[in-house]
C-alpha cells in the first residue's frame, strides 16, 4: 500500500499479479498508516486527514484539522494520532466517530509513531524519543523513560512487538512492565546506520536496508542503472522480500520508484557437512561498534542425526584476548537451577532463548544459603526471542550481595545457559560456565576429575541441591602429591541451597579416611 503525489493517489499493488488499484486523494499526501486489521488506512495532508476503506477502495471521510499531518498512526482503537513536522508542537488524538480532536503537549517528544503489539501504547521516534499510553483513546505520555534513549531518527518494532530497532542499529526489549521496558538487547551489527527494518518470526530473521550505500544494479531499457533501497517487507508467508527502490535519475524512468520481489539471503545461516567421527568450527567476525546479542540454533536435514555442540566466547581488550568461556549447546527444558553469586567483583549472568513460535512465561526465585526463598517473579520471552542479563539486573532484580541458587520454570520449553563473571585486579571480566541443572534429578556419584591448589592456584568447589530434601555427605580431596590439607570436608545441604568449598580457606577436619 503506497501513496503518491502528482497524481495524488493511494495505491494497492498486488505483487503476484503485478496489478494495482487506486483511490483518488483530495490533495498531495504527506503520510500513510494502515489499520492493524488491514481494512482501513489514514492519509495525512497539510491541514487535513482522510479515513480510507481499503475494501471498497473509497474515502469514508476527510477531516479538517488545525495542524499539518506529517506522520499519522491509525491504531485500531477508534482513534487516529496526528503528528506535525515541528518538534515544539502538540500532538493530536482524533476520535473518528465524533471528529473530536484533542491536543496534548508533546514538545520534543518525537514524531515517528510505532504501535505496540497489544495496541495499548505507541513509541515515538525522530529527533526525540517517548512512549505514550493510548489505552483510553486520547494519548497520554508515560514518564520515567531514560532521557539518553535515542532512536537516531526512525524506529521499528519486531513482528511480535517485543523488540524495538533504531535507525542507529541499536535493539531494545519492550515490555508493559516498566522495569523491563526498553532494556538494551544488542545491535543490528554491523549496521550502525539503518534505513528500514522488517522482522519475520517464521524465518527468525530480520531484513535490514542499510542507511549508507545500499545500491543494487537494475536493467532499464537494456542499460544498467543503480537502484537504492528505501523500504523492505516480508510477504505473508515470509517466502520472499518486497523491496521499494528509488531509481537512479539518470535512467529517466517513467517512475522514480520500483517494486521488486526477491528471495531472502539469510546471512546468519551457515550450511554445514560434518564427516563421520569429524568436527567443524566457525568463528564470528567480531566486527561492529556495538555488541550483538542473540542465540543460535542447529538444524539437521531429515534422516541426519544431531551433532553435539559448544560455543566458545572470547573477549578482547585493546586487541588482547583477556577471557574465554565455553558453553554447550543444550536441549530445551521447562525448569532448572543454577548456583548464583553476586558481589563486588563477582556476578552471575543467565541467558534464556525461547525457540517456540509462542511467548514463554518464565517464573523464577532466589534461595539463599539458609534455604529462604526471595524475589519470586516472572517475565515473558517473546516467540523466538531471547533475554540475557546479570541476576542483579532486570528482569531478575536480585540483591546486590547474594550467594545461593536461582531456580526457574517455564510454561514452554526454553534453552538456558549461565555464566559466572569475576572482575580481576586489572578490571578484566573473566568468565566461567555454570551448568543449568534439572530439578529433582538423581545424579549418582559425582567426581571432579581435577583439582589444583598451590603455586598461585586455588580450587572452588560448588555443590547445588536440585531437590527439596536435605542432602548429607562429604567432599573428599584426593591429592596425587603430598599436601598439607585435610582430605575432605563434611557438608549438609538443605532445601535447594547452593554452597561452595575452597580447601585453602575452609579447613574442616571432621572427615573420614
Amino acid at each position: 500500500i503506497l501513496i503518491s503525489a502528482n497524481p495524488n493517489e493511494l495505491h494497492i499493488y498486488d505483487l503476484s499479479t503485478r496489478s494495482e488499484q487506486t483511490v483518488q486523494l483530495v490533495m498531495a499526501p504527506l503520510c500513510l498508516s494502515v489499520n492493524p486489521d488491514g481494512n482501513f488506512a489514514a492519509v495525512g495532508y497539510d491541514g487535513w486527514v482522510s479515513y480510507v476503506d481499503l475494501q471498497s477502495m473509497s474515502i469514508v471521510e476527510t477531516f479538517q484539522v488545525i495542524t499539518d499531518v506529517n506522520s499519522v498512526l491509525l491504531a485500531g482503537n477508534g482513534y487516529m494520532y496526528l503528528f506535525p513536522k515541528r518538534d515544539w508542537s502538540d500532538i493530536y488524538s482524533l476520535e473518528i466517530s465524533t471528529s473530536i480532536l484533542t491536543a496534548t503537549g508533546a514538545i520534543y517528544q518525537g514524531r515517528i509513531p510505532r504501535l505496540s503489539s497489544d495496541g495499548e501504547y505507541m513509541y515515538l521516534g525522530g529527533s526525540w524519543f517517548s512512549k505514550w499510553s493510548i489505552s483510553s483513546g486520547v494519548a497520554k505520555p508515560i514518564t520515567g523513560i531514560s532521557p539518553t534513549l535515542n532512536s537516531c531518527g526512525n524506529l521499528w518494532l519486531s513482528e511480535d512487538g517485543k523488540r524495538l530497532f533504531t535507525a542507529c542499529g541499536r535493539v531494545f526489549r519492550t515490555s508493559p512492565v516498566p522495569s523491563e521496558d526498553l532494556q538494551p538487547n544488542g545491535a543490528l551489527s554491523p549496521n550502525n546506520s539503518v534505513r528500514w527494518v522488517d522482522e519475520s518470526l517464521t524465518q527468525q530473521s530480520t531484513a535490514v536496508i542499510a542507511g549508507s550505500a545500499n545500491s543494487q544494479e537494475q536493467n532499464i531499457s537494456g542499460k544498467p542503472y543503480s537502484g537504492f533501497g528505501q523500504y523492505v517487507f516480508w510477504n505473508k508467508d515470509a517466502s520472499a522480500l518486497t523491496v521499494i527502490e528509488k531509481v537512479d535519475t539518470a535512467a529517466n524512468a517513467a517512475s522514480s520508484y520500483a517494486v521488486a520481489s526477491i528471495s531472502p539471503t539469510l546471512e546468519a545461516q551457515t550450511p554445514f557437512t560434518i564427516v563421520g567421527r569429524g568436527g567443524a568450527s566457525w568463528t564470528s567476525l567480531g566486527a561492529g561498534a556495538f555488541t550483538g546479542v542473540g542465540s543460535a540454533r542447529v538444524k539437521t536435514l531429515a534422516g541426519s542425526g544431531s551433532p553435539s555442540g559448544l560455543a566458545i566466547f572470547g573477549a578482547r581488550q585493546n586487541g588482547v584476548l583477556v577471557s574465554e568461556a565455553t558453553v554447550p549447546a543444550v536441549t530445551p527444558v521447562q525448569s532448572g537451577r543454577i548456583y548464583a553469586e553476586i558481589g563486588d567483583s563477582v556476578d552471575t549472568g543467565l541467558a534464556i532463548a525461547n525457540p517456540s513460535p509462542t511467548a514463554a512465561k518464565v517464573t523464577f526465585y532466589f534461595t539463599n544459603q539458609s534455604g529462604a526463598n526471595s524475589a519470586s517473579a516472572s517475565t515473558m520471552i517473546p516467540a523466538n526471542g531471547q533475554i540475557a542479563a546479570f541476576l542483579d539486573q532486570a528482569p531478575f532484580n536480585g540483591l546486590s550481595s547474594f550467594m545461593g541458587t536461582f531456580t526457574f520454570s517455564s510454561d514452554t520449553p526454553i534453552a538456558a545457559v549461565a555464566l559466572r563473571g569475576h572482575r580481576n585486579e586489572r578490571s578484566e571480566l573473566l568468565w566461567t560456565t555454570l551448568p543449568v541443572l534439572p530439578l529433582n534429578y538423581f545424579f549418582g556419584p559425582q567426581i571432579f576429575p581435577t583439582a589444583i591448589d598451590g603455586g598461585g592456584w586455588t580450587t572452588q568447589f560448588v555443590l547445588v541441591n536440585t531437590t527439596d530434601s536435605v542432602l548429607n555427605g562429604t567432599l573428599r580431596n584426593i591429592w596425587q602429591q603430598p599436601r598439607l590439607l585435610n582430605s575432605c570436608s563434611q557438608f549438609a545441604k538443605a532445601d535447594d541451597r547452593g554452597e561452595r568449598y575452597n580447601p585453602t580457606r575452609a579447613r574442616r577436619p571432621n572427615c573420614a579416611g
